[in-house]
């Protein structure tokens, strides 16, 4: 959504070849007014491996914010769980 457009763009055999032997653009190279710890952010949660990705959504919020700075305010609701 940041970006304009999704990370991979095609039919579906190009987008399953695209997910597994590339990794997604970066957001700066579609946008300049993306920080770069934002980047970073979206680009983790877009890791090929899970290991790399954030633990939960509460984590990645928690990575936006910080990322974001004082530019984002999230207002979240608590969890049922």
């Amino acid at each position: 959504m940041l970006g304009g457009r999704p990370p991979f763009i095609g039919d579906l055999p190009q987008l399953v070849a695209q997910k597994l032997l590339q990794s997604p653009p970066s957001l700066l190279s579609l946008r300049s007014d993306i920080s770069q710890e934002v980047d970073k952010v979206i680009l983790r949660a877009l890791a090929r491996d899970p290991a790399e990705r954030p633990k939960d959504a509460s984590d990645w919020f928690d990575q936006v914010e910080t990322a974001a700075g004082n530019n984002l305010k999230v207002r979240r609701k608590p969890s049922r769980v």
